[in-house]
């Protein structure tokens, strides 16, 4: 599938090749996690597809994107307290740490200038993305969960960068 927002190519797996992928080691429902999670980026590109229309505010666009983003970091944070709640082997002070450092990071991006925020946000996705890397997935537990997340994770991250690209195409700094 190829998405094309304002000139910028994206280049995403097919649903069914995700779902070839997620079923090794991975839970009996492993398709319900991806389709929500493929429905979880909507909030994502939602906001830069209606840019579209004249009509559109970039800075209403660009507070929603942000402030889904924000959401998301926390919940991403989140995933190692409860891996560590659920499987004593994950239950490390930097688990304990690294958990709330992606909300702190979304919190702070939603008290800087929209753009900055932009920056901060997608930064801090491809840092948690990194950090589940180097943490996750060499373990069985998570395995399935990092198949998933890969994709997911560069869809959002690509969705900001193309706000951004709107943002510096109108040179307004909203």
């Amino acid at each position: 599938m190829i998405l094309k927002p304002s000139g910028c190519v994206l280049y995403a797996q097919s649903l069914e090749m995700n779902v070839e992928i997620m079923t090794t080691s991975s839970p009996e429902n492993a398709r319900v996690f991806l389709i929500l999670g493929i429905v979880g980026l909507l909030p994502f590109w939602a906001p830069v597809a209606l840019l579209i229309f004249p009509e559109a505010s970039l800075a209403w666009s660009i507070m929603a994107q942000k402030a889904y983003a924000a959401a998301i970091l926390a919940f991403l944070g989140a995933v190692h307290w409860g891996l560590a709640i659920a499987d004593r082997s994950f239950a490390t002070t930097w688990s304990a740490i690294w958990g709330v450092v992606p909300a702190l990071a979304g919190w702070l991006a939603l008290l800087m200038a929209d753009t900055s925020g932009l920056i901060i946000l997608g930064g801090a996705l491809a840092l948690s993305l990194l950090v589940d890397y180097l943490t996750l997935s060499g373990s069985p537990t998570a395995r399935w969960y990092w198949r998933m997340r890969l994709p997911l994770s560069l869809g959002a991250i690509a969705a900001i960068f193309a706000m951004l690209l709107f943002a510096a195409h109108t040179r307004v700094q909203v």
